[in-house]
């Protein structure tokens, strides 16, 4: 199955970044099957968003309730209480992000009280800054969301940018997880159920790459771009 590849940005524009970190984690991005694949592309992406923790998931927007979602360094201590600070002021940060679509960082100088609120929940787990981003699909029915916590402040203008460069290639890493661990487009009660399979055994190849990309809920077009054939064909 082939992936699009990410473009840079203009060459102008990384000059104060970590090119040789950029291109390891575009690459390494595009070619994700599994959590541990994750966690090595991390440790590129650490040199252009120095972090301590990471977790991400995949919302539906219509609720901001996770169809998937995994943790790779922050304590379920930590991520449970922040789920629960303020009733639930992380769905809400995340529906924040959904009406701004840009980096976002909770401090404790924050001006949002419920920035404070979760700042205090950062406290008693010797953290910083909370940095959250991410991007939607096509349809703009689901966006991946991408959580940082780090232990030193943030350097508002120049973190931005590298999430800004950051988040698209993860979201590719993502979407690559979430395909080959066969999650469903929608989730039960307990989790996500893997799309039903025991119909495909006579489609072709490409038929069932198709058919399992409509299962997670892709378009045409997305699917076109996916497996780099045009839309009519799909």
């Amino acid at each position: 199955m082939r992936t699009p590849l990410l473009v840079l940005p203009p060459r102008r524009s990384l000059d104060k970044i970590n090119t040789t970190a950029l291109h390891s984690v575009l690459f390494q991005c595009n070619a994700i099957a599994n959590r541990s694949d994750f966690a090595l592309v991390l440790a590129a992406a650490h040199a252009l968003f120095p972090h301590d923790h990471f977790a991400c998931s995949v919302v539906d927007v219509s609720n901001y309730r996770a169809l998937y979602s995994f943790n790779l360094s922050f304590s379920d201590e930590c991520l449970q209480d922040l789920a629960i600070c303020e009733s639930g002021a992380y769905s809400r940060l995340v529906e924040e992000w959904c009406g701004v679509n840009e980096p976002m960082f909770v401090t404790n100088a924050s001006a949002s009280r419920h920035h404070r609120q979760l700042s205090k929940v950062l406290e008693r787990y010797k953290l910083n800054t909370l940095a959250i981003h991410g991007m939607r699909n096509v349809t703009g029915s689901r966006v991946s969301t991408f959580l940082f916590g780090r232990s030193s402040a943030n350097d508002s203008c120049s973190d931005q940018y590298a999430l800004s460069l950051l988040i698209p290639a993860l979201h590719v890493g993502l979407s690559n997880v979430v395909f080959h661990e066969g999650a469903a487009s929608d989730a039960g009660s307990d989790g996500c159920k893997p799309p039903s399979t025991a119909n495909l055994k006579s489609l072709t190849k490409r038929e069932f790459e198709v058919t399992k990309w409509l299962a997670w809920g892709k378009t045409n077009e997305e699917i076109a771009c996916i497996l780099d054939i045009s839309a009519f064909t799909v």
